[in-house]
């Protein structure tokens, strides 16, 4: 018989050549465990995706940090607690594309130079998150940003990037929205 405290995740640093992980916590761990941050993870990671980790968001930022490769990155439900993402610089150098879905957030404080190399930021669900920063504007790598099932503020902010970047001649990003009726 195994009990739920016995269980540990174990390290995976040693996989050299895994390029892809998905951890999504079915219920094994409970909520205070943290249970990555604890692990050490591949460096050759480029894409992760994280579901029920109840990761803190500096832990997040910690994860940015010490996968230098990573270019996608799924924060789905669960993954992250705590009502305000700030990340720094050295975080997700290479980070092409970044969706939080179901993720409750409420403030993003983030530069241009924290996503490099952003080229896709995707929103589904982030009902607490009126705004995005009008900084990832500034992301010259920054092609898409979609909003998906939140609150109408956001999408509008997200509206309000897509325009300052015209108004300079940066015509290239492209928003994508639907279903932004959450009050």
């Amino acid at each position: 018989m195994v009990h739920e405290k016995s269980l540990m995740f174990p390290d995976l640093h040693f996989l050299d050549h895994l390029q892809e992980l998905k951890l999504w916590n079915e219920g094994v761990f409970n909520r205070d465990a943290h249970v990555l941050g604890r692990i050490k993870l591949p460096l050759n990671l480029t894409k992760l995706t994280l579901k029920n980790t109840y990761l803190k968001w500096d832990e997040v930022s910690t994860l940015g940090k010490s996968l230098p490769n990573l270019e996608g990155l799924k924060l789905l439900t669960k993954a992250c607690i705590g009502k305000r993402w700030e990340t720094s610089d050295g975080e997700f150098p290479r980070l092409k594309f970044l969706q939080l879905k179901l993720v409750q957030v409420d403030q993003l404080e983030v530069s241009s130079n924290h996503f490099p190399v952003l080229q896709r930021l995707v929103l589904i669900q982030c009902n607490g998150l009126k705004k995005i920063p009008s900084e990832m504007g500034n992301i010259p790598t920054l092609q898409m940003i979609e909003v998906h099932w939140c609150h109408p503020f956001l999408a509008n902010s997200a509206k309000e990037i897509k325009e300052e970047q015209e108004s300079i001649g940066n015509n290239w990003l492209q928003m994508i929205e639907s279903n932004n009726n959450v009050l």
